[in-house]
């Protein structure tokens, strides 16, 4: 085998190579991309689930001190009547 094969196997096997690379690098920045959209998706989803459970708490602790001030009436007016 001559210089010239040998050079020849050499470029045909770093060609191949730097394709195949180029190749597994568009798999990777498409991975990326779909872990991008995936992120933005789940961090809306986040948002709108943290409004919402904040929506809630609220009404919930307004229930609460509507609760709270009817029962403050409710044992004021008995210990009013026991006197």
């Amino acid at each position: 085998m001559d210089w010239g094969q040998v050079l020849t196997i050499i470029f045909g096997i770093a060609g191949f190579m730097s394709i195949f690379m180029l190749l597994i690098n568009r798999q990777i920045e498409m991975v990326n991309k779909r872990i991008d959209d995936l992120r933005q998706d789940m961090d809306r989803r986040f948002e709108k689930l943290e409004k919402e459970m904040d929506r809630r708490f609220s009404a919930l602790e307004q229930d609460v001190r509507e609760l709270r001030q009817l029962l403050y009436k409710v044992l004021e007016v008995e210990t009013k009547k026991e006197k």
